[in-house]
């Protein structure tokens, strides 16, 4: 089903306040950047998972994300203009939008509202935890807690290693440059780990529809 803009009803219908935002590329994918650094240490699949972000659904408003992004940090920025320079990065780029099965409102409300707190943060690119910066899987780990505020998701060791265990040079550089060690099995999560995650369900695909210059979306 085609939809002409991405502030059409039907979409806003379909969307609903912190439904994920999941951005993925194909694995063969090798421009020595960061997308790449972590699709080849993170993914295993023909496509993999490089960038997580909360989608905000609110009435008479046009569809917004919440991310962490390694230029401006931790933003609020619509939906449409992100896909779109996504897109004029890597037109191979694919978008899925998934849900937290059996939440409610108050877990909503919590969620948005601790995402929201974080907005201005900067971008933390040593991947160790930190109070005034995080990247962007690092955000909704923190955001979605349950009533008890126990994790929805899970932290698990992290992987900085390409498929034949070797580090990629983006990361080499990157932790040289801090003057840091490499955090290889330090505890952390990442885009591909909770897009796989078990609670999670597959709402839709959004797709670049050039006829009318749009999103057009597929239910999964």
């Amino acid at each position: 089903m085609n939809i002409n803009i991405i502030e059409d009803e039907l979409l806003k219908s379909v969307i609903k306040t912190c439904d994920l935002l999941f951005v993925t590329i194909p694995q063969n994918l090798t421009k020595g950047d960061l997308a790449d650094a972590i699709s080849s240490s993170t993914g295993n699949e023909k496509e993999n998972c490089i960038h997580v972000a909360i989608l905000k659904n609110e009435k008479n408003e046009e569809i917004q994300i919440i991310e962490a992004n390694t230029t401006e940090g931790v933003i609020c920025k619509p939906l449409k203009s992100f896909i779109d320079m996504e897109l004029k990065i890597n037109p191979s780029t694919k978008f899925y939008v998934k849900r937290i099965k059996y939440s409610n409102e108050d877990d909503i409300k919590r969620w948005i509202n601790e995402a929201e707190k974080h907005i201005g943060k900067k971008y933390n690119f040593t991947y160790i935890s930190s109070e005034d910066s995080l990247y962007c899987s690092e955000l909704v780990y923190i955001s979605y807690k349950d009533k008890n505020n126990k994790p929805i998701f899970n932290e698990i060791p992290m992987n900085f290693k390409d498929k034949e265990g070797n580090f990629s040079l983006y990361w080499i550089q990157l932790f040289k440059k801090l003057n840091m060690d490499i955090p290889q099995d330090k505890m952390g999560t990442n885009p591909h780990q909770i897009m796989k995650n078990e609670n999670l369900e597959t709402i839709c695909e959004l797709q670049k529809n050039d006829l009318c210059k749009g999103i057009k979306y597929y239910h999964c």
